[in-house]
């Protein structure tokens, strides 16, 4: 009984060790980030377009559920604002 109460403290302190060295490396990208400004990357609006937009239908008719043609229809809405905003894509 003793092995496994100790085996569970040092799996206990290893993943807080690591949770910690996470959240350091989080925040110090999260400054960096901040320096490049707060615009949105619109290439990766266009991204998401092409993939939800063709997933959205295939969903749909595989599934014969209409509710994933909301997918679809906000892959369309993504792929609008990518295009509309191609001259701020970042590369």
């Amino acid at each position: 009984m003793m092995l496994w109460s100790t085996i569970m403290i040092v799996l206990l302190l290893i993943s807080a060790l690591v949770l910690g060295i996470t959240v350091f490396m989080v925040k110090g990208k999260r400054n960096e980030e901040r320096n490049m400004g707060d615009k949105p990357d619109y290439r990766a609006f266009f991204i998401l377009g092409i993939t939800f937009l063709p997933m959205g239908l295939i969903m749909s008719i595989s599934v014969e559920n209409p509710g994933f043609y909301g997918i679809a229809a906000m892959g369309i809405i993504f792929l609008i604002i990518g295009i509309s905003h191609k001259d701020e894509w970042r590369s």
